[in-house]
């Protein structure tokens, strides 16, 4: 080639060089106008008083105000500055107006919340709220806008969808509250997927896989017929995909928290400890927050959209949360005539509520939804194209209505405030009264040596096994509330120490509660380490929210056993494979071995065990809730000829051995195919996967590598302290976990520790943006110190009223 070509080539590769580099500053440039400013002063509209607000090396505010009202707009200002898409996403989700931004492929997910009905209960319960809560929403939605008054500059995310952020109202907070009771209300997905079973099946089978209240489970207290209706297989398709686009997905919505009294602490005063389990998600749901007003300083953790410390502690007391994991919704079967117009109550027909709604669909034409009520509740059946086949009126067939009482409530608000503000036991028990949803255990304690617990829900007052399905024709439509006063609670145990880990609250409660209680292992862990010592420190705490052993295996690990131990085994890995187990420690590290047969054993198992009967779409929905198969298996371990073990497509009849021995070598046959035959590439980790994804997620893999964070190799499981669910629809990447952790002890009152996922920022170019997620790997946290001292050497943005 001449030297001529060479030039010529040499010239262009050069201009793409520099065309690059050009594109790449052009770009950081772009980017990094969307990052929120940290110093300086800026005149807002809406404030009363000055505000300052400094920012740490993590971005973690520091919120100095006169007032709770000033506070509430600086945390509404900061939230906005770090997390406005997310907040724009979660509102836009319950309010049923994602598609006028996304377009049609949403569709189906503003359907299921305006047919939940969101929007017109947030507008109501406003117009109810008590004159506090009402103010400190309009404080901090005054915050919120305050900031999107003050620069264009919004997110990229805003810029690539081809739109700007609407103004932020009070309603918005309580929808954004509402979406998170959404959330963790896992219970009525169980009910629907039972009723599908019943359709399908004998009662007696049903029962024999279904999670009921077991009575020998673990106590954080010391003290069916088949019928032929058409159950919501669409609403539970919506919700799944709701789930997926705003990083809800995942089932074991739970946590752990524990407190221990002076008495078992190394330093004499109470400790505490809390980790939530959400989905990962970028940004993290959760952002830290020190807000000070007047003689009270408050920290913790916040929810972006939402005003108030949800997890935290103020120097007098400190409280932490754990899903109840309550029943909060009625489900009714309601007859409905032929044509879909009548619903049958009370021996005569009368006429269906339906509302049209109109939903703005980018790129396309409005979408007219027709919302079907009863007096029992909203119809989350699809009514019209069923009725189409029934014309004569006199043909009828059930459907299936709900009503969820939180629709009907948003007093959380004032108890968040209340809490926020209390000083002692007392005061902390009554800012509780007016608590309603979600359902949460509360441990706490305080400053004087004292720990507690309250079991803060509106609970439906029925008795314990209660009916899944009522009888819509004949219900009174009329909802009662267990009191208050007669809601589990506890104070200073003479043990020493109060945990929860979604586990049953009390053996002697006299009304239902739930039945979707979590498998034992968590809490009967947290119990074996608060018993293993006289005294803990800082770093037992740590170790715990760190631990990844689980004693769940450990039955079906015998059953496996046995079920091999008169057979020939002439397979040199199954024979190492069974050693490995037998010997096997129970932990969940990323290397173990062990931990990755047994994870595939068992998503073999519950395939082999439940797929041919259910078939796929049914067993896709009965694994959704991953609590629901593990605790289905371990009940069928009790009867190794049950109708499930069966294959139904074989002409012999299986037993449970036979499934046991075909699914560990259905399993050993996958990892085979997928690391080799060399075992020792078997590690967890290679196949527990970890990327924390953000909503933009899946449409290009540019954007995924600029915005996701990750893969990381992770230990743990769905049933370890050190929660990493993962789905048994898609095994074995990580879908939830803990979404936070935090430790108080009460020893050093100016100090919390804490540690997050990814890190305060929700702005891909914000070095805060994924910022602590190897740390959170590593199990290492992060000293915060809420006294203020060091304040001088922070950032400082001041706000000052216009």
């Amino acid at each position: 080639m001449s030297k001529k070509y060479f030039k010529i080539a040499g010239g262009i590769l050069l201009v793409l060089i520099l065309i690059t580099i050009a594109a790449v500053v052009i770009s950081e440039v772009v980017l990094k106008s969307y990052l929120p400013y940290y110093s300086g002063e800026v005149k807002l509209k809406g404030l009363k008083n000055e505000v300052r607000i400094f920012r740490d090396s993590l971005a973690i505010p520091y919120i100095v105000a006169e007032d709770e009202e000033d506070a509430a707009f600086a945390l509404g200002f900061v939230h906005a500055q770090e997390r406005m898409f997310q907040m724009d996403l979660y509102r836009r989700a319950a309010l049923g107006r994602l598609s006028e931004v996304i377009g049609n492929k949403v569709l189906k997910i503003d359907k299921m919340f305006r047919t939940l009905g969101i929007a017109k209960a947030v507008e109501k319960n406003f117009q109810q709220m008590d004159d506090r809560s009402k103010n400190l929403l309009i404080a901090y939605s005054k915050g919120v806008n305050a900031y999107l008054g003050s620069t264009e500059w919004h997110s990229v995310e805003f810029d690539l969808l081809g739109y700007k952020p609407t103004e932020w109202k009070p309603e918005h907070s309580i929808a954004v509250a509402k979406l998170l009771a959404w959330e963790l209300n896992m219970g009525w997905w169980t009910k629907i997927i039972k009723a599908h079973l019943l359709e399908k099946f004998p009662a007696n089978y049903v029962e024999e896989i279904f999670p009921k209240d077991n009575p020998n489970y673990p106590t954080t207290l010391t003290v069916k017929n088949k019928t032929n209706f058409q159950t919501p297989f669409n609403f539970l398709k919506a919700n799944s995909e709701a789930k997926m686009l705003l990083g809800f997905s995942g089932s074991h919505v739970g946590s752990n928290n524990w407190a221990v009294d002076g008495r078992l602490s190394v330093n004499g005063k109470p400790m505490i400890a809390n980790d939530t389990h959400l989905a990962f998600s970028l940004p993290d749901e959760w952002f830290v927050a020190v807000v000070k007003e007047k003689d009270l300083t408050v920290a913790g953790f916040t929810l972006p959209g939402v005003p108030g410390v949800l997890i935290g502690e103020n120097g007098k007391i400190a409280w932490t949360e754990t899903n109840l994991m309550s029943d909060e919704a009625l489900f009714y079967s309601e007859k409905l005539n032929g044509r879909g117009t009548k619903y049958f109550k009370n021996g005569r027909w009368k006429k269906l509520k339906i509302v049209k709604d109109t939903i703005a669909v980018k790129d396309s034409a409005n979408a007219v939804v027709n919302i079907c009520s009863t007096d029992n509740g909203v119809l989350i059946s699809d009514v019209h194209p069923y009725a189409m086949l029934f014309p004569d009126s006199a043909q009828s067939k059930t459907f299936v209505s709900m009503n969820w009482p939180a629709l009907n409530s948003a007093k959380e608000f004032l108890s968040i405030s209340r809490v926020n503000h209390s000083q002692n036991w007392e005061e902390f028990k009554e800012a509780l009264r007016s608590y309603s949803y979600p359902g949460q255990n509360f441990v706490y304690a305080d400053s004087k040596g004292n720990i507690g617990y309250v079991c803060g829900v509106k609970l439906i007052k029925r008795k314990r096994g209660a009916e899944d399905l009522l009888n819509g024709t004949t219900a009174s439509g009329q909802i009662r509330f267990v009191p208050y006063d007669e809601m589990p609670k506890e104070f200073n145990p003479p043990k020493g120490f109060i945990a929860t880990a979604n586990n049953k609250v009390a053996k002697d409660f006299k009304y239902h509660v739930a039945d979707l209680w979590e498998p034992p292992a968590r809490i009967e862990r947290i119990f074996q380490f608060l018993k293993s010592k006289k005294k803990f420190s800082l770093g037992d705490f740590k170790q715990m929210q760190s631990d990844v052993y689980s004693d769940y295996p450990k039955e079906l690990i015998n059953k496996l056993l046995i079920a091999f131990s008169a057979a020939k085994i002439e397979d040199k890995n199954l024979n190492v494979a069974l050693k490995l187990l037998k010997n096997w420690d129970y932990g969940f590290s990323k290397h173990s071995q062990p931990a990755a047969i047994y994870s595939v054993f068992f998503q073999k198992l519950i395939e082999n065990t439940f797929k041919d009967e259910m078939g796929k779409n049914l067993f896709k929905e009965f694994v959704f809730v991953a609590d629901v198969p593990l605790r289905a298996v371990k009940k069928l371990l009790k009867n190794k000829y049950s109708f499930w073990w069966d294959n139904k497509s074989t002409p012999t009849q299986e037993t449970m051995n036979n499934i046991l021995r075909r699914s560990l070598t259905d399993a050993l046959t996958f990892l085979e195919g997928k690391f080799g035959k060399d075992i020792s590439q078997w590690q967890w980790g290679r196949l527990h996967k970890l990327t924390l994804k953000h909503p933009f997620h899946g449409h290009s893999k540019i954007i995924d590598r600029l915005m996701d964070v990750g893969t990381f190799e992770v230990g743990g499981c769905g049933t370890t302290l050190f929660n990493t669910e993962f789905s048994f629809v898609k095994p074995y990447d990580v879908t939830l976990g803990q979404a936070m952790r935090f430790i108080y002890d009460f020893s050093q009152p100016d100090v919390f520790y804490f540690t997050l996922p990814s890190g305060e920022s929700g702005h891909v170019w914000s070095p805060h943006y994924g910022e602590t997620t190897r740390d959170w790997l590593k199990g290492k946290y992060y000293k915060v110190n809420t006294n203020l001292d060091g304040l001088k050497n922070f950032q400082e943005l001041t706000l000052i009223p216009k």
